[in-house]
């Protein structure tokens, strides 16, 4: 093609080692265009691809370059057709003309057609193989350039151009080849490549007559012949073909390539998953999917190796490695969305696939991406208003039994009863991680954070399971921890109480008791805070709740009505331990008394300290005087009659005095309870 190219075309790239300068590869490729050298050589001149070559080149270069690849040069042409040889012979006139044309000017003529001598007949005609060789040099030439710049004129949608273009082509390498076993294997590659591009074309009778050739193509090529057809194609271009061609020859084409290591299978299983995916809604098709997601992944790395072998391009292996990590993400963003669907057990898949399923699992929009990138479908990703999905919970939960660390194992589980609490084996398995992990904990309270002991008596209740002894010492059975446990609390208390942590249990009972009591169980809430009192009679809740009672009891002996069933039983304990006073002042008479006062028997208060009362029946109000047998902080309530009085003495003192209500009081009965 002669022409005069641009500057920047040929200073795209370096040229070949040998020019001083770029100012000499200019020159140099300037000369050799304006000689007509082909685009093939220009781009191995300028080390860039031919497309691109034509592309940078000066718009008025279409035209020429296409009437450059359609005409005919004359010394290649019957001078009696002016046509391209196809079957040339030698006459005696020493020419070379087109057999049945020379033949047919032969039976008419005896003179040379071109330099008008007589001829002898009969003529003797022989075939000139030389010229033949130089026929089919040509035409290989200019199909290989079609098909290099075939792609830009597509891009370019220079229709018209490549339609003249294709034609010419097709007619060069169609006669090639008769059927499968005795044609030529390079040409049917062409006459695909040719036909795959025709398909790329907007909607023509043409193209769909080339579709309809291409499955009649593929169908007539035998199983042994297939690879090393679809290996011949530009991977563009078979990624091209793939998307044109119909799920039923897409099928054949996976199924004739099952035992194939070459990169073009991974585009036909690339596909065919493409075209699967936006069937989910089959169940059939899923599984199908599946079960080439899953081939896929087998053979990756066997063909990994093959490719070492087989190709010595250093991107090869390189390539293939990426391919075998796309298959994997495919495989693990169709777990991550669809697990509650796939049928192989999880414990037989490869880790890799889990990995990438549980990144996925994180990640929502990356998730999104890849399978819009990989599928050209979502699978419904974009519409999922809870991510993760609760079925992908068992994976994270594969992944933790997987696991030699314990502390990832711990960490999995979490995740995946994050992702879904109501499954009851990842509960039983996060059970169980819990224990082993308090039992390799040295310290006494190897829950280092609320929340974890708080999920773990959650899990107790739920898994209806006792708190092994072995780890109840580990806890602190704080209120916040056991907010949420719905488990037996008083079944809890006497664990505690069994492990030597009486004054845990008491709070725990005291719960228990305030539940019930809430819930308007007050015999069940009678004896919680019962045994919550003899388990810590130092525990204020626990009194204050007997005190309730015990207020109950004495005004229900006052009125006459029948007592609780557990009043008495209050009453003696309280009495009996000392933390209750109950003294019956009807019984006594204090109209003898004048300034001497009348004592109560002694109560302990601690283990120190040791109160009693004394009334001075004076006037208007009696006079009640609270000592203690040594100075200390205490404060009493003292319930006479219908009044109540909260008494407290600090400061080093050892006493306090307050008055009751009315001399009334004196016929009824005195209760001292130590707040």
């Amino acid at each position: 093609m002669s022409t005069t190219w641009s500057k920047r075309v040929v200073q795209t790239s370096p040229g070949p080692a040998g020019h001083d300068s770029e100012d000499e590869q200019l020159e140099s490729a300037q000369s050799d265009c304006k000689k007509g050298m082909r685009i093939n050589d220009i781009a191995a001149i300028c080390d860039v691809p031919a497309a691109q070559v034509v592309l940078l080149g000066q718009d008025d270069e279409w035209s020429r370059m296409v009437k450059r690849l359609t005409k005919d040069p004359a010394e290649l042409c019957c001078c009696i057709s002016q046509e391209l040889f196809e079957n040339p012979v030698v006459a005696e006139d020493g020419n070379t003309y087109e057999m049945q044309y020379i033949q047919k000017w032969l039976a008419e003529e005896s003179r040379s057609p071109l330099t008008g001598a007589t001829l002898n007949k009969p003529v003797q005609l022989l075939r000139n193989r030389d010229m033949m060789s130089r026929i089919i040099s040509f035409k290989e030439e200019i199909v290989a350039e079609i098909l290099s710049i075939a792609p830009l004129l597509l891009k370019a949608e220079f229709f018209e151009a490549l339609e003249r273009l294709l034609q010419r082509a097709e007619c060069f390498v169609r006669p090639l080849f008769v059927n499968d076993d005795n044609d030529d294997a390079s040409a049917r590659k062409k006459l695909l490549r040719l036909l795959t591009i025709r398909m790329r074309m907007p909607p023509t009778d043409e193209v769909h007559a080339a579709r309809e050739e291409v499955h009649k193509l593929l169908d007539q090529v035998a199983d042994r012949h297939i690879e090393a057809l679809l290996c011949g194609i530009e991977e563009s271009e078979l990624r091209g073909l793939l998307c044109k061609v119909e799920c039923d020859m897409l099928e054949s084409l996976h199924s004739k390539m099952k035992a194939s290591n070459h990169i073009c299978r991974h585009w036909i299983d690339h596909e065919l998953a493409c075209r699967l995916a936006t069937l989910l809604g089959e169940d059939c098709c899923f599984e199908e999917l599946w079960q080439l997601l899953e081939n896929g992944n087998d053979r990756r790395f066997q063909q990994l190796w093959a490719m070492l072998v087989q190709n010595c391009h250093h991107d090869g292996p390189l390539n293939c490695y990426h391919e075998q990590q796309q298959w994997a993400k495919a495989a693990g963003v169709v777990l991550a969305t669809c697990a509650d669907r796939v049928k192989t057990p999880l414990h037989q898949l490869d880790l890799g696939v889990l990995n990438h399923a549980h990144g996925f699992l994180n990640k929502h929009k990356q998730a999104l991406d890849f399978a819009e990138s990989f599928f050209r479908y979502d699978f419904g990703i974009a519409d999922e208003e809870v991510w993760p999905p609760s079925p992908s919970a068992r994976i994270v939960m594969e992944l933790a039994e997987r696991s030699c660390q314990q502390e990832e194992k711990l960490q999995l589980l979490l995740r995946a009863y994050r992702i879904c609490a109501s499954d009851a084996l990842i509960r039983r398995a996060l059970l169980d991680a819990f224990h082993c992990q308090f039992l390799d904990s040295d310290s006494p309270s190897a829950c280092t954070t609320a929340d974890v002991e708080e999920l773990y008596l959650q899990l107790i209740s739920q898994e209806e399971r006792t708190i092994p002894m072995d780890v109840i010492h580990k806890l602190s059975f704080k209120e916040s921890c056991l907010q949420h446990f719905k488990g037996d609390l008083m079944l809890l208390a006497k664990q505690l109480r069994q492990a030597g942590r009486s004054a845990d249990g008491g709070r725990v009972a005291v719960m228990l008791a305030q539940r019930l009591a809430k819930d308007g169980e007050n015999e069940r809430a009678e004896d919680a805070f019962f045994f919550a009192f003899r388990l810590d009679p130092a525990n204020s809740d626990a009194a204050n709740g007997l005190w309730d009672f015990a207020q109950l009891v004495i005004a229900t002996k006052k009125t006459g009505n029948r007592l609780p069933s557990c009043g008495p039983r209050i009453l003696s304990e309280m009495v009996e331990s000392q933390k209750l006073l109950e003294w019956n002042l009807s019984e006594k008479d204090f109209t003898k008394l004048k300034a001497d006062g009348m004592d109560s028997q002694k109560f302990r208060i601690s283990r120190r300290v040791i109160a009693w009362m004394s009334i001075f029946p004076q006037e208007p109000y009696p006079k009640c005087i609270l000592n203690l047998n040594r100075a200390a902080d205490v404060k009493l309530r003292v319930l006479v009659g219908n009044s109540t009085q909260d008494v407290e003495i600090c400061n080093g003192m050892k006493f306090q005095s307050f008055y009751l209500g009315s001399h009334s009081d004196l016929s009824d009965r005195m209760t001292v309870y130590s707040l």
